[in-house]
């Protein structure tokens, strides 16, 4: 199981978003020959790693939120439909194309 954290997020544009289990992701596995919306495969952290696809269902479950830290402050991953119908993860503070995301480390994969 994905270990856990307590986020406390007093500052920032997430000021008032607050869960108390959230999986922090540190890296992507990328398949650079896709469009950007499918780019990211996998995402992982320390001791755990999912398909985009488990995530995104995580996520519309309501089962696990996820964050990527930017300057120390977390920014929460939200399931977006792409204009070509397909469903993939960026953070909230992206207006379409995951870049924040794609611009984490890669994990060989």
């Amino acid at each position: 199981m994905a270990a856990r954290q307590l986020i406390a997020n007093d500052e920032g544009p997430n000021k008032n978003f607050m869960r108390w289990h959230m999986i922090e992701v540190a890296y992507v596995t990328k398949d650079m020959r896709r469009d950007p919306y499918e780019r990211i495969t996998y995402l992982g952290g320390t001791g755990w790693q999912r398909s985009q696809p488990d995530v995104v269902q995580h996520i519309e479950q309501g089962q696990e939120d996820y964050y990527i830290l930017l300057d120390g402050i977390p920014a929460k991953l939200i399931v977006a439909l792409s204009r070509f119908g397909a469903k993939y993860l960026k953070t909230e503070l992206e207006v379409e194309e995951p870049h924040i995301l794609l611009s984490l480390p890669s994990q060989a994969g």
